[in-house]
């Protein structure tokens, strides 16, 4: 092979190697994976500002307790959701930069305004801060990526999984929405009441009855089944728009701290008619149309009787 045939080789190749380098060889890897090392254990404060001007809030740890706040007032908090988010946190893995452009933010929703700003602090010291951005799904490998942006840094990392979608979620993902958790087998009475009408239903044996009349007991087995946990879905803070006591309905058993009563009023200039509140988580008070919770708990149990 001559001279020049050898240059026009190693020319070929040089080509090949500066376009790999250039379009389609490997993703910058010159930065550390693991790009946000929290002690979660050392975790005293979460503070979250939603996308789109939406009011921050914070979960704050006190005494060994977490406490959920807003806009100076407390909420109680979903069981687990502070675990889940500590959890999400403390496992982030970047897989590569995508950007160090600041000029192209909003394009992965890591700016201040389109993204989710999460600060984690330690003994009263914020330690770090980071921007939860957009998530995109792709359908052929069935795989997701989320988009994440260290405050103070230009570079948008790629995160493989769901995880924008856990880090975004809304205020109200992280309220106790629980209205009723029983064991159907501990149950032993429950009563309706509505206006005048008074219905008692007991246990007697392996028969519920009213009175001295057996209910139905293949209904009232699917009834206990499809209310043994229910939690509510959109919250309604506004107490102004809770009306007239329409109705409730009472769960007494063995292995219960006390009766469970869940209240129905009618809801005043609400987007749904109805407003429910229960015993079991008494600062929350919910909204439901005629065909979600409202109907689970008082629509099935009239259904009993027919």
């Amino acid at each position: 092979m001559n001279n020049k045939t050898l240059g026009i080789v190693f020319g070929a190749l040089l080509l090949i190697y500066l376009m790999t380098k250039l379009f389609g060889g490997p993703k910058d890897r010159s930065f550390d994976p693991n790009i946000l090392q929290i002690d979660t254990a050392s975790v005293t404060k979460i503070e979250i500002q939603p996308s789109e001007g939406e009011p921050s809030f914070t979960l704050d740890r006190s005494g060994g307790q977490w406490v959920l706040q807003r806009n100076g007032q407390s909420f109680d908090l979903a069981m687990g959701s502070v675990g889940t988010l500590l959890s999400n946190l403390e496992s982030i893995r970047a897989e590569r930069i995508v950007s160090k452009n600041a000029e192209r933010f909003s394009e992965y929703n890591v700016d201040d305004s389109t993204g989710t700003v999460i600060d984690i602090y330690a003994g009263g010291k914020k330690v770090k801060e980071l921007v939860a951005g957009r998530f995109s799904f792709n359908q052929a490998t069935r795989s997701g990526i989320s988009y994440i942006r260290l405050l103070n840094d230009d570079a948008v990392y790629a995160v493989d999984g769901f995880l924008s979608m856990t880090l975004t979620q809304s205020f109200d993902n992280y309220r106790d929405k629980s209205m009723l958790k029983l064991n159907q087998a501990d149950l032993t009475k429950v009563s309706f009441q509505e206006g005048t009408t008074r219905i008692e239903i007991a246990k007697n044996g392996n028969s519920w009855m009213t009175d001295v009349t057996e209910v139905d007991s293949t209904a009232m087995a699917s009834y206990l089944s499809n209310i043994s946990s229910v939690s509510g879905t959109a919250f309604l803070d506004d107490r102004s728009q809770v009306g007239q006591k329409i109705k409730e309905i009472t769960f007494e058993g063995n292995n219960m701290t006390g009766p469970v009563t869940i209240t129905c009023y009618q809801a005043e200039g609400a987007s749904q008619p109805f407003v429910l509140n229960s015993s079991m988580n008494a600062d929350a008070f919910f909204l439901s149309d005629t065909i979600g919770v409202h109907d689970r708990l008082f629509g099935k149990f009239s259904e009993i009787f027919n």
